[in-house]
């Protein structure tokens, strides 16, 4: 579907981060700016900051089109593969974010973190209430969003803070902006912006970009993330010395567990904003599928630390997460 721009009055050129003209125009009349107020305070929960959630959805996009480009998923999930090519297939689905490039650009004013993936998107993306993602309850591996209303909502939280995100492809540029009192604006007074009693809608702005099979996105960094978004290892679990271990979804940060060993595994079930991420039987069996003879010792590390001694006593405190994780991994059909 090709979505129905307006000409503007007047072109908007901008300079910073990037020289761009945009010459059309669509309004989001059936959301104000307003509502993204609720989005913000449930991001600031969550500990990120919207920097971050901003580029970590972008991420996600960029990444999960990346998985679809292998066509791994479709086989992982049929469950006619043997336990060689399994392997291969979901190490194309872990490791497909390395395809993504992320970058810093560095300005006078402020830092932007730049996202370059090979391909184009469609321009649905940017409809209230799109998203390609299916149930999942059910699969073995799954993508992390594709373009649900995590993409929409850090279009309009950035808005509602008075900032900018650009996304190129398909020989076009998108921008972002505000609709008020019939008249379209790129920037616009936050007070204004952020009064309930205004009718403020936000607008996508869009000119042409001499880029066609590549997609870049531009998005306002701060002082930079506190975890790091695209998983650091080299497998796809490593024993940390922190309390809880961090979990990644195809390579994309997911939240913490209580358990000290980074993971990246193809499918979990994580709440809205990834703050935590739960022991359950989907990720004991997304653990099962990568697991490996080595594993065993990062495991037996990680209890290690459960072992308190007291004179010649010993003593061995499991914690329920522990507890429920072998328990499931003891299930059918999750066991080895």
């Amino acid at each position: 579907m090709t979505l129905t721009f307006m000409m503007l009055e007047k072109p908007i050129t901008i300079d910073y981060p990037i020289e761009a003209t945009f010459t059309e125009y669509r309004v989001y009349r059936d959301i104000k700016i307003h509502f993204a107020k609720a989005t913000l305070d449930s991001i600031y929960k969550s500990l990120f900051s919207l920097n971050d959630f901003v580029l970590r959805e972008v991420l996600q996009n960029a990444i999960d089109a990346e998985i679809l480009k292998t066509g791994a998923l479709e086989k992982i999930n049929s469950g006619n593969l043997n336990e060689r090519e399994l392997k291969e297939e979901l190490n194309k689905v872990l490791w497909a974010y390395k395809k993504v490039k992320l970058s810093t650009l560095k300005m006078e004013y402020m830092s932007w973190g730049v996202i370059e993936s090979e391909g184009t998107l469609p321009e649905d993306i940017f409809l209230l209430g799109y998203s390609s993602k299916e149930d999942e309850t059910k699969l073995k591996c799954s993508l992390i969003g594709r373009y649900g209303v995590g993409l929409k909502e850090s279009i309009f939280a950035l808005l509602y803070s008075g900032q900018h995100m650009f996304m190129i492809f398909g020989g076009h540029i998108y921008g972002f902006g505000y609709y008020y009192k019939e008249k379209v604006y790129y920037d616009l007074d936050l007070k204004i912006v952020q009064n309930p009693q205004e009718e403020v809608f936000p607008v996508i702005l869009r000119g042409q970009y001499n880029v066609k099979d590549k997609i870049i996105v531009y998005v306002p960094t701060g002082l930079g993330s506190k975890v790091p978004l695209l998983y650091p290892h080299e497998k796809p679990y490593a024993i940390t010395e922190r309390v809880n271990g961090r979990v990644y979804q195809n390579g994309l940060y997911s939240g913490e567990w209580t358990i000290p060993i980074d993971i990246n595994v193809c499918n979990i079930k994580a709440e809205q904003y990834r703050l935590t991420v739960p022991v359950d039987r989907i990720i004991t069996s997304s653990l099962n599928m990568i697991a490996d003879n080595e594993m065993y010792n990062v495991f037996k590390q990680a209890l290690h630390r459960n072992i308190f001694v007291s004179g010649k006593v010993w003593n061995i405190r499991i914690s329920f997460a522990f507890e429920s994780l072998f328990e499931y991994a003891n299930e059918e059909p999750y066991a080895n």
